[in-house]
């Protein structure tokens, strides 16, 4: 467990690290991706890819609103999918799902107890800054970028090699109608996760779309391939009728002579 506990823990800081402050974000500590990678680690693939498709859905409404996370998804999605593959059966994936959310609140204000040790070097850096030394001011605002990712990763080891047998204590003797809703609320936390990005995208000129898979999901019984299939197929249209709507005006703008049949189009 120590050996996993420890492979998870170096995944997070290095996911942490070059995907924050060496390639400016490029998406890498996002569920759908930090779950795959974190279940190509344990030598589950699939299970991390499911989790992170079902994780992203989640947490892909939340957002840092003036640098608040209300909760930690980077920290919830690794530990819950590490959970998840090593815990062999004990927790299944709808469960971990349900404990996604609660694991990252609360792990979203631990870190925190660091900040004011963090805090103490801005002023020096500024220092340094003012005198003119790139070099040491390069290399120590670099060394301090590590600290916040190498303090949780040292909580995803402690949380892997010694919480996960409480964990299973706990679910072993959660009574079965209690464990039975809490799969429930994890499968209904996806659908806040799109309900929370729905309400931030929504407009009633494409709204009915939403209605549209609706209905399809309900009254014609339709998996999720052959929505998304559909959905494209919309999107691509629409898409080049506004594109051929937009240089038909703007041929039009510049005194350009087009036929009928191209207006129409």
């Amino acid at each position: 467990m120590a050996q996993n506990a420890l492979l998870v823990a170096i995944v997070y800081v290095l996911l942490m690290t070059v995907d924050t402050f060496f390639i400016s974000w490029q998406v890498f500590t996002r569920p759908i991706a930090i779950a795959p990678i974190v279940g190509l680690v344990l030598g589950d693939l699939g299970t991390g890819l499911v989790m992170g498709a079902a994780l992203e859905s989640l947490f892909m409404g939340m957002s840092a609103i003036g640098g608040a996370m209300p909760t930690d998804w980077i920290l919830a999605s690794t530990l819950t999918t590490a959970y998840v593959i090593t815990s062999k059966g004990t927790m299944d994936m709808e469960t971990g799902i349900a404990l996604a959310m609660p694991i990252g609140a609360v792990l979203q204000g631990l870190p925190k107890i660091f900040s004011p040790l963090l805090n103490l070097l801005p002023a020096y850096w500024e220092k340094l800054a003012v005198k003119g030394n790139p070099k040491a001011f390069l290399i120590q605002t670099s060394l301090g970028s590590f600290i916040g990712p190498i303090i949780n990763g040292v909580i995803v080891f402690f949380a892997m090699a010694y919480g996960m047998d409480g964990l299973y204590m706990l679910l072993a003797i959660i009574p079965g109608w209690l464990l039975y809703g809490i799969t429930m609320g994890g499968i209904m936390s996806m659908a806040i996760g799109f309900a929370l990005l729905t309400s931030m995208i929504w407009d009633w000129k494409i709204g009915v779309f939403f209605f549209v898979g609706f209905a399809l999901v309900k009254y014609l019984n339709l998996g999720t391939m052959p929505i998304a299939i559909i959905a494209t197929a919309v999107a691509l249209t629409v898409f080049f009728l506004e594109q051929t709507i937009y240089n038909a005006t703007k041929g039009k703008a510049a005194g350009k002579k087009i036929d009928s049949k191209e207006e129409f189009f």
